[in-house]
């Protein structure tokens, strides 16, 4: 059996996405008593439905945590409860090995269908169930939250590199996806950053400047289109913080998806660019640092 594998035959699904964040148990988030491992992280869920009963697998092999949602959760996502998902890590190595951000805790929710009991575990090679509607999401170790198609295709490269045969399949699921390619940008805690400025020049491969740009993330912390670069361009993009009085803001660390962007080494290093090429990029993560002169 593949060590991940996907949920679902997207063929005959759609999916929304819609973001929450799981209950905090220092914020006394209703009448929530069982928490998640990543509390208070904003997760874009992919809400899946299809024209009957989706037939459901497990991605991996792992341990269940049964997960509350408030009630305000529960009527955006359609479900009354989540299932935390934490892969046993002994038979996926060489996939980890190649995972950069580290172990993936999924995230899921079904209507139709009875979620395991906490403690249970769950393998790929389980039989596959029926469900009206299934809500996944991902955390990495880092706490990152991709949106779906990004975490899908984060862990198809890794599967490439240590299980090349299976990728396709696993893969197959970001089809759902395919009419929303855009950047995302999210802050030192993994949320989205909306109404960030940031400065985008165009290069074609030579390194010949094509055109610049200057454009803001949304509410949903993402960069218009008018971002990715066209074919045989490639974009550098520089974020343009405003310090607070006396201070200077500096992106000092930025963070990408393995194999879909790279940074540029003949940049600047107090003031470092972000440059991306060929496929388009989805997650910009920046941490920020202010330093105050003396």
């Amino acid at each position: 059996m593949p060590v991940f594998q996907r949920l679902f035959d997207p063929a005959a699904a759609t999916a929304d996405v819609v973001t929450v964040s799981l209950p905090d148990s220092r914020k006394n988030d209703g009448d929530v008593t069982r928490f998640a491992r990543f509390p208070n992280v904003a997760i874009a869920f992919a809400v899946v439905t299809g024209a009957g009963a989706l037939q459901i697998r497990w991605p991996a092999t792992g341990s269940i945590r049964r997960v509350d949602l408030t009630a305000a959760d529960q009527a955006a996502l359609g479900v009354s409860e989540l299932v935390e998902l934490s892969p046993l890590p002994f038979a996926i190595v060489p996939v980890l090995r190649a995972l950069g951000p580290g172990l993936p805790t999924f995230y899921l929710g079904f209507a139709g269908a009875a979620p395991p009991d906490t403690d249970a575990v769950v393998r790929t090679s389980d039989p596959a169930f029926a469900a009206d509607r299934l809500v996944m999401g991902c955390v990495f170790q880092d706490r990152m939250a991709l949106r779906p198609e990004g975490w899908i295709e984060l862990i198809g490269q890794a599967i490439d590199e240590a299980a090349p045969s299976d990728a396709a399949d696993w893969r197959s699921m970001t089809r759902l996806f395919d009419g929303d390619r855009r950047l995302h940008v999210r802050d030192a805690a993994g949320r989205p950053a909306p109404s960030e400025t940031f400065a985008l020049r165009f290069l074609d491969t030579a390194g010949t400047e094509l055109r610049r740009a200057t454009l803001a993330t949304d509410a949903e912390g993402a960069l218009p289109t008018a971002a990715l670069p066209g074919p045989g361009e490639k974009v550098e993009i520089q974020w343009l913080g405003v310090p607070l009085a006396g201070d200077v803001l500096l992106p000092v660390l930025a963070l990408y998806e393995a194999g879909q962007g790279g940074a540029d080494a003949a940049s600047a290093p107090q003031v470092p660019a972000y440059r991306q090429g060929g496929q388009p990029e989805r997650t910009l993560r920046g941490l920020r640092r202010r330093c105050r002169h003396q």
